[in-house]
């Protein structure tokens, strides 16, 4: 049996899992941090996870990694991993679409699974901006990604007879403004890895694979760093 290794790393969760070839999740694991320490968690969690699966790096026939939008950091240390992996294991790179993923995790906890019903899984972008599309309840998009400031205003372009599900990090500090028809998936708090199987499973099988030379990850918005901050000059 060969295996997929996915990685996440696009927000505060270090997320990684493994499935087989044939779509079966054999394990995860989650690590949250507020501070963003996935580049001295990551390679350890991979290490951990393959040792109590007892799978070796050679079992794999595939490495897929979330694409973004998300922490520009986050996506440049999960891309970077993933790309040295499939590199060095001469096995295809998939990418998964980060909001795409989040979407997965969301549908699983809706009872309703109709044509009335619209997703929208977001990522915090700091302030009241998120990254965020929408999707339809078989995970079809709607929309592209943006990354839209919200307010209660917004709220006015909705339609009001459908019912929309929000969900992600960008979702709870928006959650005072919703309307009636707008409810938060409150389970759905960032992407995991093992939301994005599916994605994974069908990218392999159809081999919609990234160039590792050039693949990049999908920011959104252009990195603007801040400026250092001299003690004794702010």
């Amino acid at each position: 049996m060969k295996y997929i290794l996915i990685i996440e790393t696009s927000d505060k969760a270090n997320s990684i899992a493994i499935c087989d070839s044939n779509g079966k999740l054999i394990n995860y694991k989650d690590e949250i941090s507020d501070n963003f320490t996935h580049i001295e968690l990551l390679h350890v969690s991979i290490d951990k996870l393959f040792n109590e699966c007892g799978i070796a790096f050679s079992d794999l026939c595939a490495i897929a990694v979330s694409s973004g939008p998300g922490s520009y950091t986050g996506l440049r240390i999960g891309v970077s991993s993933a790309k040295g992996y499939a590199y060095a294991l001469d096995i295809p790179l998939i990418s998964l679409p980060t909001l795409e993923l989040l979407a997965n995790g969301m549908i699983d906890h809706i009872d309703e699974k109709n044509e009335n019903i619209i997703l929208i899984p977001t990522i915090d972008a700091r302030r009241m901006e998120v990254y965020m599309q929408m999707f339809d309840y078989q995970i079809h998009a709607i929309t592209e990604p943006s990354a839209e400031i919200i307010n209660e205003l917004y709220f006015s372009k909705f339609l009001k007879d459908k019912i929309y599900y929000w969900g992600g990090s960008g979702a709870e500090k928006l959650s005072d403004f919703f309307p009636d028809n707008h409810k938060l998936v409150h389970q759905v708090q960032y992407p995991l890895a093992r939301y994005g199987v599916s994605i994974a499973i069908d990218k392999y099988n159809t081999h919609q694979y990234e160039d590792i030379a050039y693949f990049e990850p999908f920011y959104l918005k252009e990195f603007i760093p801040g400026k250092p901050r001299v003690k004794g000059l702010e």
